[in-house]
């Protein structure tokens, strides 16, 4: 069967952190410089298997930027 299919992000990226970081193509070097916080921080919060909503709004604001 040679159906083609897509790769979806979302299929590999469980983390609502790291999906909105990595669909902004930005590195978590830059996500943790516009949160001010370290990328240790990030990374750690990418690693966590639930996001506050109060965290998810401040990262996605800093996507924005």
């Amino acid at each position: 069967n040679g159906d083609y299919v897509p790769f979806a992000l979302e299929d590999y990226v469980e983390n609502p952190v790291a999906l909105a970081r990595i669909k902004a193509n930005v590195t978590q070097r830059t996500l943790a410089k516009r949160l001010g916080v370290t990328q240790a921080y990030v990374s750690k919060v990418e690693h966590q298997t639930k996001v506050t909503p109060k965290l998810m709004a401040k990262v996605k604001a800093a996507l924005k930027k």
